[in-house]
Parts: structure tokens; sequence; C-alpha cells
């Protein structure tokens, strides 16, 4: 196993909407972190797109906040980009994920290995999938 540094610090922003959809996510998202990608450092930050803006709960390495539901995911990611303002930069790297990322096509979370999170770090780069984006970016 090889990181960038001897420990890399890696954010996940979880965004969920309630817990009555994929209410395992959050643990299996864990799961996958500590099977795939073990001696991190990492911090969760959830963003409840049900919970009221300014709503807050914090505990060691985990934070839940109230989103914004305007444009779903993408609202919840500026949420959680506006709650943690600079200090986002103490990250190695930041994996940003929804409460369905277990369903439909999954094979994309083999790539979530040590010698990607290595090839990353420090870098302003991206990996991941989006199954579905009607505009062209």
């Amino acid at each position: 196993m090889s990181y960038h540094r001897a420990v890399p610090r890696v954010l996940s922003i979880f965004v969920r909407a309630g817990l009555d959809q994929y209410g395992d996510a959050e643990a299996r998202l864990s799961e996958l972190f500590d099977r795939q990608l073990p001696g991190l450092e990492r911090d969760v930050l959830v963003v409840d797109n049900l919970l009221p803006a300014g709503a807050t709960e914090s505990r060691r390495g985990r934070i839940v906040i109230g989103g914004d539901n305007r444009v779903w995911e993408f609202s919840a990611i500026d949420a959680a980009v506006a709650h943690l303002g600079p200090s986002i930069w103490r990250y190695d790297l930041v994996n940003v994920v929804t409460s369905a990322f277990m369903q439909l096509y999954v094979a994309y979370l083999e790539r979530f290995r040590p010698d990607v999170v290595s090839a990353l770090a420090g870098h302003r780069g991206c990996l991941g999938h989006i199954d579905c984006y009607n505009e062209p970016i």
C-alpha cells in the first residue's frame, strides 16, 4: 500500500435525503473505505437535504448539516463547501458521494484503491462516476 503521504487526510461529503431510502449507505461507505483504503485519516460531512439549513450535529470525525434540495445533490455540495470554508484545503482528497452510490452500476467503486489515492492526492483532479447528466459539460 502506498499513499502520497504517510497518512492521507480524506473528507467524505456524504449527501442524503433522510434515512428512509438507503439508510445503511453511510455504513456501507465506511466499510468500503475500511476494506479498500485502510489506514486513511477520514472525516465525514453529511449533508441531509431534508434537514433545515443551519441544523448541525457533530461528533469527532463526523458532522451532519442541513442541506438545500433546490438542485438535489449539487446544492448539497454547495452547502458542504460553504460550511467548510477554507478548512477544505486541510484534506488531501475530498470524496463526494450520495446515499445512492451502491445502486445500479457499481464497478467504478473498484477504482478507489491506495495507488489511485496516491496519484490524486495533492493534485486538483477528480475521479468519479456520473451516471446521468443531460447537459454537456
